[in-house]
């Protein structure tokens, strides 16, 4: 899943979403735009097709017609797949649409006739038979603007436009922040942690669920249990990147911690590529302090390997339970990148 974190300073916004469903493909479409600064031409016919090599897509009910508007430079998604124009046709032509008349190409946008800016604009089109292989369109995200407007085109991968807070980096230009709390896998009697007083993080062992760990990526992926972990123990977590975004982490919150104190991180882990993953300790919300590590580089192989981290609290002054501890991937995985974690323990050096 994709989350619009940077379409706070426009009027109008339009995500095209491309996926395979069933043995079709879809091109669903939605959000409004702000007609302002652009110019009406004409009312026209347009047909539901698309144009990968050009960023052109246009879709409408049959036989309806759009009102088309001239914007002051060409508009149009950067490319996103060869399509047919390697063989002559250059449009693929979509079989069945419903819903709103939208369309983006050149210097026009086209809109339900008699459309008022930022009204609900929805629909979809199918092309029947198709995978995104076959109609060589290329998985990726893609985005094109256009006066007020901004639309954002995602193939291969859903995209929702919940806008979250920042992600804690005291660093300049933060991520954002996971926002998603799915539901805990059932899990009624999972196997205890070794020594589990001292032990802060809860399911450290991911024996049968991740729960309460959570997982985020705004590209698409997941976490799940992998067996065997380290040892040949019941399980460990998986975390599949299947394409890379700028935030993907594997966090616990609630934890908590005292200040100005020495504790021992220690976590078996390895990745299917040998890149690496980075590890942080901070507050889970704003203004997302760093209470003791900072995107730690953790050295992976290919293999099993125990990594011990010693820190001392910072960034407050007395107990805190809002402690968050997240593995990040973004600054280096890639699609297709496996990343397995295991023994996750946080203690104190001196209980």
């Amino acid at each position: 899943m994709v989350c619009l974190s940077f379409l706070t300073n426009t009027e109008g916004v339009l995500v095209v979403n491309i996926r395979e469903a069933g043995a079709d493909v879809v091109v669903s479409y939605a959000g409004s735009l702000d007609l302002e600064d652009l110019t009406y031409t004409r009312s026209v016919s347009i047909d539901s097709e698309m144009a990968p090599h050009a960023g052109f897509l246009l879709s409408s009910a049959s036989g309806e017609l759009a009102d088309e508007y001239k914007t002051e430079s060409p508009v149009r998604f950067p490319y996103f797949g060869e399509g047919a124009s390697g063989n002559g046709t250059l449009f693929l032509v979509g079989d069945s649409s419903s819903g709103s008349t939208f369309g983006v190409g050149d210097e026009y946008i086209y809109v339900p006739t008699g459309y008022a800016s930022n009204e609900p604009i929805s629909g979809n089109t199918v092309y029947a038979g198709s995978t995104l292989e076959s109609l060589n369109l290329e998985r990726g995200v893609y985005t094109t603007a256009v006066a007020n407007d901004i639309m954002v085109l995602v193939v291969g991968s859903g995209l929702t436009s919940q806008i979250p807070a920042p992600d804690p980096d005291p660093e300049p230009d933060p991520d954002p922040e996971p926002d998603p709390d799915p539901e805990p896998d059932p899990d009624p009697d999972p196997e205890p942690d070794p020594d589990p007083a001292l032990n802060i993080v809860e399911n450290g062992y991911f024996e049968s669920t991740i729960s309460p760990w959570k997982f985020y990526i705004n590209g698409s992926g997941s976490a799940a249990i992998a067996s065997p972990g380290i040892h040949d123990s019941n399980g460990a977590v998986l975390v599949s990147v299947d394409l890379s975004g700028s935030n993907i982490q594997l966090f616990q919150n609630n934890i908590e911690l005292e200040p100005n104190t020495e504790y021992e991180l220690s976590f078996a882990a390895y990745s299917n590529s040998g890149r690496n993953f980075r590890v942080s300790l901070a507050k889970h919300s704003s203004p997302y302090t760093n209470y003791g590590m900072n995107r730690v580089v953790v050295d992976l192989t290919t293999e099993w390997q125990t990594h011990v981290i010693t820190f001392t609290t910072k960034g407050f002054g007395s107990t805190v339970s809002n402690g968050r501890l997240y593995f990040w991937f973004a600054s280096d995985a890639r699609a297709g990148d496996r990343f397995y974690i295991d023994e996750v323990r946080l203690t104190p050096t001196t209980p």
